[in-house]
């Protein structure tokens, strides 16, 4: 069995960096995907991201709300039933690995960092 994902796609929201009780680094942030669609029809698609560790870290230190961004991992079920009994359907990417996309940067910046090697 084979289970690996890649978008690219643009932070809804800036990822705030933050540790579980044993002090590992993760981030959970949303990107979305502009769909192709026949006849000029807008349709995006939005993903909820985990990242853990030195990618966690990485992202939340480079990119914010808006920036484009490319990602791999693989795709979970995030289903659940909520306190009412109401069933929750949805999906969830852990990310292995981002990195920049060659969007334009302000001229005021530096030229981009490497994620670090796990």
């Amino acid at each position: 069995m084979y289970n690996h994902i890649i978008l690219m796609g643009r932070i809804t929201a800036d990822p705030e960096l933050k540790l579980t009780s044993t002090e590992r680094e993760y981030v959970n942030f949303s990107i979305a995907v502009d769909q192709y669609v026949k006849d000029g029809e807008d349709k995006t698609d939005f993903f909820r991201c985990t990242a853990w560790g030195k990618t966690a870290i990485f992202i939340s230190k480079y990119f914010g709300k808006g920036a484009m961004i490319l990602i791999d991992g693989d795709i979970h079920n995030d289903n659940y039933k909520d306190g009412n009994g109401v069933q929750h359907y949805g999906m969830q990417v852990t990310v292995r690995n981002a990195s920049f996309t060659g969007e334009k940067k302000a001229a005021d910046e530096q030229e981009e960092p490497q994620m670090p090697e796990e």
